[in-house]
């Protein structure tokens, strides 16, 4: 085969290899331009004090004060600006539930109204809240989601206005005791009081609420939500418990194991919750090459392949007659 002939195909390779690493800087280039559109679109300015999050709610941050108004239910993924100077909480209208990771580690969080509607608080809507001590949920409630306030570390009593809710997967797990207020008026079934506080291993203990329990926290809004804002931001307590007089029934004993039941009813859900720490981020695999360079680096190899084929049929010609 002459020089030349070598000469044309190395040229040829080289020339389409060149095409390779633009191609795929240019999909990089579109794959990014991608993320950072998609993070402006999810991600409020530090600046922005009010926005949506469901198809009927809004939200709006006056000093350290977040009310979320309107009726339905919080849209998955909603976020705040400002959120690490969030002390209070406020639900006003018909907000129905609190989505999932909501105000997750919102440590400076120290009060929550949860207004009248609210009937679910999902998966870790208030993990790692260290700055909540108290909570009133009005007679609608019905569900603790998953570790939905996980690693509340300083939450001590919570006060149910309406009948036994549903208790997923360590809710209320936070390493210590906590005390449940139920009224008395309408009391809940000592078996599944009982079924759920050996699931907790004997951290929650639930009462009847009476004229001598404390009474849940009110909450206010700031000072300077109050200036800025004075006619959407209620300052009136949350719905309390009704005072009724002693309750005659003790609460259950608290057991002496720590053994799961495993036993469920359908107006209440239970599962053991464990000391395990929070799982372990999954190490990322390394992004294998791209669809867009495999394809030039394919066709690459198809046309070297003919290139040289066809220069080797031409010298076995001219061989052939010569």
């Amino acid at each position: 085969m002459k020089k030349s002939n070598f000469a044309g195909i190395l040229a040829a390779v080289l020339l389409l290899l060149t095409l390779a690493p633009a191609a795929y800087a240019e999909e990089t280039e579109a794959i990014e331009e991608t993320e950072e559109t998609v993070g402006e679109m999810s991600t409020p300015s530090s600046k922005q004090t009010s926005g949506t999050c469901g198809d009927n709610l809004t939200w709006e941050i006056s000093g350290t004060t977040l009310t979320i108004s309107g009726n339905g239910e919080m849209a998955e993924g909603a976020s705040w600006a400002g959120q690490e100077r969030i002390k209070t909480v406020i639900l006003t209208g018909g907000v129905t539930t609190v989505a999932a990771g909501a105000f997750e580690g919102c440590e400076n969080l120290t009060a929550v109204d949860f207004g009248d509607s609210l009937k679910e608080i999902h998966e870790g809507a208030f993990r790692d809240c260290t700055g909540l001590t108290a909570i009133s949920l009005p007679k609608a409630f019905r569900l603790f989601g998953v570790e939905s306030f996980y690693g509340c570390t300083d939450l001590e009593t919570i006060h149910c206005a309406g009948g036994m809710p549903s208790f997923k997967g360590n809710c209320l797990w936070n390493g210590n005791h906590i005390t449940i207020y139920y009224p008395t008026n309408n009391p809940w079934p000592a078996e599944q009081m009982q079924i759920l506080s050996d699931n907790f291993g004997g951290r929650l203990e639930m009462i009847a609420a009476s004229s001598d329990t404390p009474q849940p926290p009110v909450v206010e809004a700031s000072a300077q939500a109050i200036e800025t804002e004075p006619t959407t931001v209620p300052t009136t307590a949350p719905t309390q418990p009704p005072e009724t007089v002693p309750a005659t029934t003790a609460a259950p004993t608290m057991p002496e194991t720590t053994e799961a039941v495993a036993e469920t009813t359908e107006a209440a859900v239970y599962t053991l919750p464990t000391m395990a720490t929070q799982p372990q981020e999954e190490a990322e695999e390394p992004e294998g090459l791209s669809g867009g360079i495999l394809a030039v680096i394919l066709i690459v190899a198809v046309l070297t392949f003919f290139i040289v084929g066809a220069l080797i049929a031409r010298n076995a010609s001219r061989r052939r007659y010569e």
